[in-house]
């Protein structure tokens, strides 16, 4: 009982003692606290009013923006090396891409494709530290790798999907081939496709992962060898492209 009585009169003195604060020493108070909004208000507040501490109060001001800044620099210190950092690792992963063989499964295929364009945020993300000199440095390292492997990359995973999906529509009597300069065409030829309808789902079924690998242009034929096809083309596919 004398304990929970002692705690009411901590707990009573504690509210009382906050009452009694006139607004500078709220102010100083949320300042301490970290509650540097409501501190300026407070403080600006007195300032305008003729406060008889307004002389402190703006001294205070000065120093809530000192504080503002040296964490604001203490931040952007801690994002630029986690952002330096995920650079270097984007590094170490195209080196490995580059070495490994290619994927021989569409899903593994389409997830490599994927990662360029992470990297490419990546890139994105480090551009934005201006006047950060390794940041700008590594930027312009990390582009050109990018841009290399991807045109090394991109044609060879486009080709290894015309096959897989050669392999897997065969059962429904469709043919696929990819061609031209960079594997950038993929030809679909099958009797499925004298319905303009049967192309219009096919290609809805299929456009994201054509749009994911960067192929330029789809064609859809019913038989082979014809000169007449329906066709899709995406004007912005670009293996250089950064995301």
């Amino acid at each position: 009982m004398k304990k929970a009585l002692l705690i009411l009169v901590l707990v009573g003195a504690h509210q009382s003692c906050n009452l009694n604060l006139d607004e500078y020493e709220r102010a100083k108070f949320n300042v301490v606290r970290g509650n540097y909004n409501i501190a300026k208000d407070q403080l600006t507040k007195l300032i305008d009013e003729n406060h008889p501490q307004k002389d402190s109060a703006l001294v205070w001001l000065r120093i809530i923006d000192s504080l503002e800044i040296n964490a604001d620099r203490i931040a952007l210190e801690k994002t630029t090396t986690k952002y330096i950092s995920a650079a270097s690792n984007t590094f170490e992963h195209l080196n490995e891409l580059e070495s490994k063989a290619i994927p021989d499964d569409i899903e593994s295929i389409l997830i490599e494709a994927q990662l360029y364009q992470n990297f490419g945020t990546t890139l994105e993300t480090l551009e934005l530290l201006e006047g950060n000199q390794e940041a700008s440095e590594l930027a312009n390292k990390l582009q050109s790798k990018l841009i290399k492997t991807q045109t090394s990359r991109f044609p060879k995973l486009r080709k290894k999907y015309g096959e897989l999906l050669d392999n897997k529509m065969w059962e429904h009597n469709i043919d696929v081939r990819t061609g031209n300069t960079g594997n950038k065409t993929i030809n679909l030829t099958g009797g499925a496709f004298a319905n303009n309808a049967n192309i219009k789902d096919f290609q809805e079924s299929l456009e994201d992962q054509i749009k994911s690998l960067r192929f330029t242009e789809v064609r859809y034929r019913w038989y082979k060898g014809s000169d007449e096809y329906q066709y899709y083309k995406y004007k912005d596919a670009n293996d250089k492209k950064l995301n």
